[in-house]
C-alpha cells in the first residue's frame, strides 16, 4: 500500500471495517479487533495509527505471524512478546521473598488499615476499636478501616458466621501480625 492509498483510508476514520491501533502491546485488544473482523466479514487493521488517524508509527516492529488454516476456516495471529533486557546478572537476583511480599502488601494497605492494625490488641469490639481510633462516624470506620482489613485477611471476626452479632469482636490474623512485625510496629511473638 502506498502513501497515496493509505492517506485517504486514514482520513475516513474508524468504522466497522477499518480500525486503528497505535501499537500491539495489548494482545487482548488486538485479538478482539481481529475476532470482530472475522465475525463481520472482514476489515482492515492499521497498526501504528492513533485513534484520530494520525500516523504514530512503531518504535520497534513486533513479530506478528498470521497463520491461515483454510481447512478449518480460521486464522490465528501470533504476537511475539518483547524480550526483557537485563543490565547484568545481579539484576536477576531478587531480595528475600518476605521483603518482596511485605513491600507489595504495604503498598496496597492504606494508612487507615495500618493504623487499625497497630492499635488492635487481642480481641476488640467495634465500639472499642472506634473509641480507640477516636472515630465518630461508623460508616467511615467500616469503609476505611474494618472492611479493607477484613478483605485483605489482616484481621478476622471472632464470629464470622454472624457478622452483625452484638458479641462480634475483631482480632489480628497471622498475616496481620506478620505485616506488623515486618514494619517493626509490633515486637515478635513467641
Amino acid at each position: 500500500m502506498t502513501d497515496a492509498d493509505l492517506l485517504p483510508q486514514l482520513a475516513q476514520g474508524e468504522d466497522s471495517r477499518r480500525q486503528f491501533k497505535r501499537d500491539v502491546t495489548n494482545a487482548d485488544a488486538l485479538a478482539a479487533e481481529l475476532a470482530a473482523f472475522a465475525n463481520s466479514g472482514g476489515g482492515t487493521l492499521f497498526i501504528g495509527v492513533n485513534d484520530d488517524g494520525a500516523v504514530a508509527g512503531l518504535g520497534e516492529w513486533p513479530g506478528i505471524e498470521l497463520v491461515d488454516d483454510v481447512t478449518g476456516n480460521q486464522f490465528s495471529a501470533v504476537i511475539q512478546r518483547p524480550q526483557a533486557e537485563w543490565a547484568s546478572a545481579a539484576d536477576l537476583v531478587t531480595p528475600p521473598v518476605t521483603d518482596q511480599v511485605t513491600d507489595q502488601v504495604t503498598d496496597q494497605v492504606t494508612r487507615e488499615v495500618l493504623r487499625l492494625l497497630a492499635m488492635l490488641r487481642g480481641e476488640m469490639s467495634r465500639a472499642e476499636i472506634q473509641a480507640e481510633l477516636a472515630l465518630k462516624h461508623l460508616p467511615h470506620l467500616r469503609d476505611a478501616y474494618l472492611n479493607p482489613a477484613l478483605e485483605k485477611g489482616l484481621i478476622e471476626m471472632t464470629i464470622p458466621d454472624k457478622p452483625r452479632s452484638r458479641l462480634q469482636k475483631y482480632r489480628l490474623t497471622a498475616a496481620g501480625r506478620t505485616l506488623l512485625q515486618a514494619l517493626h510496629q509490633e515486637p515478635p511473638r513467641p
